[in-house]
C-alpha cells in the first residue's frame, strides 16, 4: 500500500479492539488503514462449524447493557441480526462438592440459598453499614471482598466468578484494575447499595448474534472495506518528523499522523521498543493466562439431563478439574442439530496452568469424567473439539491500569495509542468502545 499524503491513522491488529478503533476513527472522519498479520479478522472471536454444531472458540455472547457495542452495531451498513434474549440464560449455577446449586437471583432466594451459612449472610449484609474502605491501588480483589463481605463470600462467589471471567484467581487481580466499578462503589460507601441502584436502572440480559459471534467483526471489516489488509504483518515503526512510518517485511506499508496498536501487549512491546524502552518494558511485563475451550456436543439422551441455564462455574471444594461450562444451546438452539445440545467447557487458567500441558486425549478424559459427575451419570459426547489459547486473557494485576497509563503517556508524544483487551478490559463490549479523547 502507498499513498501520496500521510493517512490520519493506521491501526495494527484486526481483533475486535482494532476493528472498533478503525471504525470509530473512520466515523470521526479520519482516513484510516488497518493491517492484520493473520489471514482473517476477529482475533480470538472465532466461530466454526464442527460436525453439525456451530462452535464459538472464545466469547459467545454479550450483555444487553453493552451500549458501545450496540452503538457500533447500529451504525453498520449490514449489521448481523441479534437474537432476542433467552429466559433460560438468566439462570446460572455454582458447582459445589454437593453438585450444582442455583445462584440466587432475588433477596428471598438469597436468604433461602444453601450456598452461605446464616452467619455468612449476616456478615455480607453488614457491608452496608461499614462505610468506604478507600483501598489503595495495591489491593487485590480477594483481599477487598474478604474485608468487606467475609471469607465465605470471597471463596464461594468471588473465586468462581473471577475464574469464569478472567481465567485466574482473585488474588492475582487488582480491584481497581479488574473491577473498577466496584472500586467506585466502595468510595461511594457501599457495594450492595451501589449494585441495587445499578440493577434498578437497567435490566441486564444475555444476547448473541444469530449467525455466531464472528459475524460481528466480519461486518465491521465489510464496513471498512478496502481499509482492511489481512495477511500483512507489521515489522516495525519509524518516526519521521510529524508522522509515523509503518514497515512490513517487504518495505513501507504506509505513513500516518497517528497509529493505534491493537495487538497483544508483547507484540506492542516489540513495536514500541525502538521509540520508548520504558513503555516497552511496561508492556512486556503484562502476563496472560492459558485457557482450553472444549466444545462438547451431546446427543438427545444426554442433552435432556443438562439444566436450562447460561452455565455453571466451579466453587472451591468441588472435586472436578474443569473450571466450568457455558451452554450455548440455551442461548440459541440453532447451534446444535435438533434435539442435541452444545456446551463449552473451560479448563486450565491461572488456577490450573498445568492442564494446558495435557494432550488432547487426556483433556477429553477429564471433560467426560467431570461432566459425568456434574450430570450424575455417564456422558457419551457425539462431538468433542478442543481449542487451546496460550495467551487467552490478560492478568489485570494490582497496579495494572496505572502501569498501562504510564506506557500510554510515554507513547503519546509519538502519537501512538494503545488498545487491546489488556487496555480496554476483557469483555467484547469493552473492546468495542470508542477511544477516549487524547
Amino acid at each position: 500500500m502507498s499513498a501520496d499524503a500521510p493517512l490520519d491513522r493506521i491501526v495494527v491488529g484486526a481483533g475486535l479492539c482494532g476493528l472498533a478503533a478503525a471504525w470509530w476513527a473512520r466515523r470521526a472522519g479520519e482516513r484510516t488503514a488497518l493491517f492484520e498479520a493473520a489471514p482473517r479478522v476477529g482475533g480470538v472471536v472465532r466461530t466454526e462449524r464442527v460436525g453439525g454444531y456451530r462452535v464459538e472458540r472464545a466469547a459467545g455472547s454479550f450483555p444487553s447493557t453493552a451500549e458501545h457495542l450496540l452503538a457500533l452495531h447500529a451504525g453498520l451498513a449490514k449489521a448481523p441480526p441479534i437474537r432476542p434474549p433467552s429466559t433460560e440464560a438468566a439462570r446460572q449455577y455454582i458447582l459445589t462438592r454437593h453438585g450444582l446449586q442455583a445462584l440466587p437471583r432475588t433477596p428471598p432466594a438469597f436468604f433461602a440459598s444453601p450456598l452461605l451459612s446464616a452467619g455468612a449472610k449476616l456478615r455480607m449484609l453488614s457491608e452496608m453499614t461499614r462505610g468506604p474502605d478507600h483501598v489503595g491501588r495495591a489491593s487485590t480483589m480477594h483481599g477487598f471482598v474478604r474485608r468487606r463481605f467475609g471469607l465465605a463470600v470471597a471463596e464461594r462467589f468471588l473465586r468462581p466468578m473471577t475464574l469464569g471471567i478472567y481465567g485466574t484467581r482473585p488474588e492475582d487481580l487488582g480491584l481497581a484494575d479488574a473491577f473498577p466499578a466496584l472500586d467506585k462503589m466502595d468510595h461511594a460507601g457501599s457495594i450492595l447499595r451501589g449494585m441495587g441502584k445499578r440493577k434498578g436502572s437497567a435490566k441486564r440480559s444475555i444476547l448473541v448474534f444469530e449467525e455466531g459471534m464472528e459475524a460481528f467483526p466480519k461486518a465491521i471489516a465489510a464496513d471498512l472495506g478496502d481499509a482492511v489488509h489481512t495477511g500483512v504483518p507489521v515489522a516495525g515503526l519509524e518516526r519521521t518528523g510529524a508522522t509515523l512510518r509503518v514497515h512490513g517485511g517487504d518495505g513501507v506499508l504506509g505513513e500516518a499522523r497517528a497509529v493505534t496498536l491493537a495487538t497483544t501487549a508483547g507484540e506492542q512491546a516489540r513495536l514500541v521498543a525502538p521509540l520508548s524502552a520504558r513503555a516497552a518494558a511496561l508492556l512486556a511485563a503484562v502476563r496472560y493466562v492459558p485457557m482450553i475451550v472444549v466444545a462438547v456436543g451431546l446427543a438427545p439422551k444426554d442433552a435432556a439431563r443438562v439444566p436450562k441455564a447460561f452455565g455453571f462455574l466451579k466453587a472451591p471444594g468441588a472435586r472436578e478439574r474443569i473450571l466450568g461450562a457455558s451452554f450455548p444451546s440455551c442461548l440459541n438452539p440453532g447451534v446444535a442439530p435438533e434435539g442435541h445440545f452444545l456446551m463449552n467447557v473451560f479448563a486450565g487458567g491461572g488456577a490450573d496452568p498445568s492442564a494446558f500441558d495435557l494432550d488432547d486425549d487426556a483433556i477429553r478424559d477429564v471433560v467426560e469424567r467431570d461432566l459425568a459427575s456434574v450430570l450424575r451419570g455417564p456422558v457419551k459426547p457425539d462431538m468433542v473439539s478442543i481449542y487451546r489459547w496460550p495467551r487467552a486473557i490478560p492478568i489485570l494485576a494490582p497496579g495494572h491500569r496505572v502501569r498501562l497509563e504510564d506506557a500510554q503517556r510515554l507513547l503519546a508524544p509519538f502519537r501512538i495509542r494503545l488498545s487491546g483487551s489488556h487496555v480496554t478490559g476483557v469483555g467484547v463490549h469493552s473492546c468495542a468502545a470508542p477511544p477516549t479523547p487524547g
